[in-house]
């Protein structure tokens, strides 16, 4: 080798290793990048330095915007949206300058996604899979604008199934309304029922027909059901609830968390409702790690008597069950197997109407239509709230009703009252219960808020926790009782 050859090789190697030295990653988010070679090409995404928060709207001000987003938590990569990466363990505001009207927000296991109500989208925190769809793998510390890497361009875009009468092509106007989020990848569902996905695509769990993962949204509604109404995602597996009832799944399957009765994954979405495993309609999904869960509604009739005419009638009453499968958290599915491979009724009796489970790692939380809230699952942490630490198959009641929100992270819980009062239990060691102290609590504690700060919403991430509140409290809930008259 030449001096001077040498002399370059060196110095390239020198250069290779404080690159890296200036770029440390951490091992627990950096299981596996996936392929990123087939990426949107055709999207162009501008690479000058700009400004890509967005301003408030003319004529607004920060005093009568709608709401605000306070997060608190771990933050070591941005996700508190704060503009740095340090640890909150008290609740800061970081609304700043995102949408003027909030319309959907959504949380990952170290990032969030959010819309307003003029379908713009903004990211912020982890983004090494591409799950910020910004056209890159950094971490962002402050909400970013994405809405320009959407191929919908919403003042100008085209849509193939609306013509004019004499068959051209029609201008129809789409935006961004829903938003959905896994634990590092990111969803968006427009107005006229596009979907897209971007971030980590192992086992195919985006939902694009390969396992390459997307640095910048990519349309998979070709893909997909028609009218897909929710999605609840996972590290490696994704569940789809169409408009209709219909249930499917895509991902990794070795544990039957996709629910159709072998553990192939699947890069493609399949019908799991197609083996007539719930009996009723299904009106939620959910998922945790290497496990789903759904909310089916059933109608029941029978025949009363009535009071006050002395004859007898025909009733109907709504119940709900909650089916799981895939890996049981604590043994919870009605045949005690630890994993199950098809929707399986759990041994859960509730006494009220679930409305919404919220699922992240092991543990869960229920929220029935009476406000009451019951949990099952890991209790390592204190995560369950019954004031004990050990395990147990039992679920776990409150005992108090009201409640409007509830949220399950990685070992914390977090749920609001009714008159807008933030709860949190749980591990809190980087500070996510934002009681100011990062201990674990074992029991539901009072989360100080700023005064005339009422929550309205909570999301619960790995170790960061957001509230959305406004300056008036929730609505009072309203739940229809049966009194036999």
């Amino acid at each position: 080798m030449r001096p001077t050859h040498f002399v370059f090789a060196v110095f390239a190697v020198l250069i290779a290793a404080a690159l890296v030295i200036s770029h440390p990653q951490n091992d627990d988010m950096m299981e596996d990048e996936g392929d990123f070679g087939a990426y949107h090409d055709d999207i162009k995404v501008e690479k000058e330095e700009r400004d890509t928060r967005l301003s408030l709207e003319e004529g607004h001000t920060e005093e009568d915007r709608d709401y605000r987003i306070l997060a608190f938590g771990c933050n070591t990569f941005g996700q508190l949206g704060v503009g740095d990466k340090l640890d909150r363990p008290y609740p800061v505001d970081v609304t700043g300058h995102l949408p003027h009207r909030l319309q959907h927000f959504a949380m990952g296991g170290a990032h969030n996604v959010i819309v307003g109500e003029d379908g713009t989208v903004f990211t912020w925190g982890y983004g090494v899979f591409g799950q910020l769809g910004t056209g890159d793998r950094h971490h962002r510390v402050e909400p970013t604008n994405i809405t320009r890497n959407f191929d919908i361009y919403f003042d100008d875009h085209y849509d193939d199934n609306k013509r004019g009468e004499d068959g051209d092509e029609e201008e129809v106007r789409d935006k961004v309304v829903k938003v959905f989020a896994g634990i590092h990848n990111s969803f968006a569902i427009t107005e006229h029922h596009r979907v897209y996905a971007w971030g980590y695509n192992r086992y195919g769990c985006l939902g694009t027909g390969d396992t390459s993962g997307r640095l910048l949204p990519s349309d998979i509604t070709s893909k997909l059901p028609r009218r897909v109404h929710q999605l609840a995602a996972s590290k490696d597996h994704l569940i789809i609830l169409t408009q209709d009832g219909s249930v499917f799944a895509i991902g990794k399957n070795n544990v039957g968390q996709l629910g159709t009765a072998d553990e192939r994954s699947r890069a493609y979405p399949v019908k799991i409702s197609a083996h007539d495993t719930f009996i009723g309609k299904v009106k939620y999904v959910t998922v945790g790690d290497s496990f789903s869960a759904a909310i089916v509604e059933t109608v029941l009739q029978g025949k009363r008597m009535n009071k006050k005419t002395g004859e007898m009638e025909i009733v109907a009453k709504n119940v709900t069950d909650i089916y799981t499968w895939g890996l049981s958290m604590q043994n919870l599915h009605a045949s005690m197997t630890a994993k199950r491979s098809l929707p399986d009724r759990a041994d859960i009796l509730l006494p009220c109407l679930a409305e919404k489970i919220s699922v992240m790692s092991q543990h869960a939380v229920i929220l029935c239509d009476n406000g009451a809230i019951y949990l099952w699952g890991s209790n390592l942490q204190g995560q369950l709230g019954n004031g004990r630490r050990e395990l147990t198959t039992e679920v776990v009641d409150l005992g108090v009703e009201g409640f409007i929100d509830v949220a399950a992270g990685a070992t914390h819980s977090l749920a609001i009252g009714d008159e807008g009062e933030v709860y949190a239990w749980g591990g809190g060691q980087h500070g996510q219960l934002g009681t100011s102290d990062p201990i674990d609590e074992h029991e539901p504690v009072l989360v100080e808020m700023e005064e005339n700060s009422y929550g309205h919403a909570v999301f619960a991430g790995t170790a960061h926790s957001i509230v959305i509140a406004k300056d008036t409290p929730p609505a009072p809930r309203i739940v229809m009782r049966d009194d036999g008259d």
